[in-house]
């Protein structure tokens, strides 16, 4: 495998206000053999350099809102797209579909404490790479919500506490790129964390 040679390009806009901060980006690469999992025969896939010129383009975003001096909302959201041109023509790659995650929040005014509730959402990829027999190599991924609850204490000046409820639902889903790379390696694809709980506790020096 040869190294990858690109010509990248980045626009974004950024807002600071009392009450908003938000963000949006739009990049452009164009990459000369690209790294990618491509059918060898039959139903035999390897990591290899693309011929031609591949292109991946997309737009992120990101914002938070105080409505209140406790409360706030916040969300972020991705899209890719792309594609691969050689001399025989264009191709899909695989890129990770439209994605989102926003929530809501409460902070104390002293920031002794927090909570926070979101929910991230993945919708499908119906754009799928073909195998050897032209065949799309999986159905469309499948999309998902799934919501989370999270909280913290401060205990100290330095220490604070978290504590998670991920999961909330206990939704049954597989990140898309694992479904891809399951179906490239014959493999059953392997489901994420169902309901769980987490604790941390954080130091500061």
């Amino acid at each position: 495998i040869k190294k990858e040679k690109s010509v990248n390009f980045d626009l974004g806009l950024k807002a600071n206000l009392d009450n908003f901060s938000g963000s949006l980006n739009y990049f452009f690469n164009e990459i000369d053999g690209y790294i990618d999992l491509r059918p060898v025969g039959g139903i035999n896939y390897q990591w290899r350099n693309l011929p031609g010129k591949t292109r991946i383009v997309g737009i992120e975003g990101a914002m938070e809102i105080a409505f209140t001096p406790e409360f706030y909302g916040f969300a972020n959201g991705s899209w890719t797209w792309g594609q691969q041109r050689d001399t025989l023509g264009i191709d899909t790659i695989f890129v990770p579909p439209f994605k989102t995650y926003l929530g809501i929040g409460y902070q104390e005014k002293k920031k002794r404490y927090w909570a926070e509730v979101s929910s991230r959402i993945v919708s499908q990829q119906a754009r799928i790479p073909l195998n050897s027999q032209g065949q799309p190599i999986l159905d469309n991924t499948s999309g998902f919500v799934i919501f989370n609850l999270k909280g913290g204490i401060s205990l100290f000046k330095k220490h604070s506490l978290t504590v998670a409820l991920n999961n909330i639902t206990d939704k049954f889903y597989i990140e898309p790129y694992n479904q891809f790379l399951a179906a490239s390696s014959n493999l059953p694809p392997v489901p994420e964390a169902a309901r769980n709980i987490s604790l941390s506790l954080t130091v500061r020096y």
